[in-house]
């Protein structure tokens, strides 16, 4: 880079980042560097780029260089391509999970794309195993818009459905087989005290639960019965509070959470309900529909009880695989991660809790979220391994962060993955 003209282009490329965005330059600075370029040829560039500066000033980028192949899949190629790069369009990217779990967050405004970049996960990720067994996920969605429903349709017996809103579904406090029953008593106690916002409640919780189940099984056999909130609440009323706490407080709290539940929904009114393990047939996948399930807080209990049943008898029964078998797929995941109950529960059975304890590495996770601020960072702070976070800011482009290249870059979606 002898020559003045060289150095000034040089510089300009530089300067204004160019190199990163236009194929052309970066074989320009190429040629540069390895003293290839003649003064005569650099001053005709010097002509050429004044309209890519004035581009650059009036739309800068400040992204660092498109990664290559090579360096974007160091750890291999993507187990589900979703597109390509903008400013290097022959390079191909998308997620990797088989190998290891992996939480992937995907953040936009509304109507950037989200939902279709999550349903292009589910259903080329499912269409990969039908193509290769040894490729094969079971997946968990739990719909909160009916986007997904049609899967099952799509899809035929190898989906189930799972409608908290048919008056027929029962989902209890019963623990799934393998799992001794005081470790599954504080796990829902946990989970209720932590939604519920019953402060210290929890011991108060437990204990009630620990006595009815006890009392409603004097002889135990293969088959428990399991107390549910309408039976907590009815303890209540006819034994002292005492019996389960010395304050006042706790058993104000706890009767009116009690209380709420009961009204809310006939969805825990039973004495064993659904078990994940043993009604959903294993290598089926299951769509869990529950828009407008109110009150908010009841619908993180239900989410939280099924991931529970899930992820504790795979914790007991020391399950340990070589790749990953689940994809657990969360729609508006911002709203099960508030940063008020991780506060106040630091180290108990919250979703993103459950998302990223050490057992999970026999689950693979793909968390769709639309969410900024306190949510996103309670959810990126407990993540395990790789993150995978794609900000989606127009329908077919995305920035992409923390993955394996460690620097941001733009990424185009395929065309076919909106439609």
């Amino acid at each position: 880079m002898s020559g003045r003209n060289t150095r000034q282009l040089y510089s300009l490329i530089k300067h204004y980042n160019l190199d990163a965005t236009e194929g052309e330059y970066r074989d320009v600075v190429f040629r540069i560097e390895q003293g290839l370029m003649s003064e005569d040829e650099a001053r005709a560039w010097l002509i050429w780029i004044w309209p890519h500066i004035e581009r650059a000033k009036d739309h800068p980028n400040y992204l660092h260089r498109p990664p290559t192949a090579a360096e974007l899949n160091a750890d291999g190629p993507p187990d589900v391509e979703l597109g390509h790069l903008v400013h290097a369009p022959d390079v191909r990217w998308g997620i990797r999970y088989r190998d290891q779990p992996r939480s992937i967050l995907i953040v936009g405004k509304r109507g950037s794309g989200k939902t279709n970049t999550f349903l292009a996960i589910c259903t080329r990720a499912y269409e990969q195993g039908l193509r290769d067994p040894s490729r094969r996920v079971i997946q968990i969605i739990f719909d909160r818009k009916d986007d997904f429903i049609h899967l099952r349709q799509l899809y035929g017996p190898d989906w189930m459905l799972l409608d908290f809103h048919d008056g027929r579904t029962r989902l209890g406090f019963n623990a799934p087989d393998g799992v001794p029953p005081p470790a599954w008593i504080n796990r829902v106690a946990t989970i209720f005290s932590a939604r519920g916002g019953m402060v210290a409640g929890w011991t108060c919780f437990a204990g009630m639960m620990n006595w009815l189940l006890a009392a409603l099984n004097p002889h135990p056999g293969l088959a428990l019965r399991w107390p549910c909130p309408k039976s907590l609440l009815q303890l209540t009323q006819v034994t002292p509070f005492s019996l389960w706490s010395a304050k006042d407080t706790y058993e104000k709290t706890a009767i009116g959470v009690l209380q709420s539940t009961v009204q809310a929904t006939t969805l825990f009114d039973c004495f064993s309900g659904l078990d994940i393990h043993r009604d959903v047939p294993m290598g089926k996948n299951l769509i869990v529909r529950l828009p407008n399930f109110e009150p908010a807080w009841l619908r993180l209990v239900a989410i939280e009880i099924i991931l529970s049943q899930l992820f504790l008898k795979l914790l007991h029964t020391r399950a340990k695989v070589d790749r990953t078998i689940y994809l657990i797929h969360i729609d508006e995941g911002d709203q099960d991660a508030t940063a008020a109950s991780d506060a106040a529960y630091p180290d108990l059975g919250s979703t993103n809790q459950q998302l990223s304890d050490d057992w999970c590495d026999v689950v693979g996770l793909a968390m769709p979220i639309w969410c900024n601020g306190t949510e996103v960072c309670s959810v990126t702070t407990r993540s395990q391994g790789w993150l995978s976070y794609f900000g989606i800011g127009t329908s077919r482009t995305s920035r992409s962060k923390c993955g394996p290249f460690g620097e941001p870059c733009r990424r185009r979606i395929d065309d076919g993955l909106l439609r």
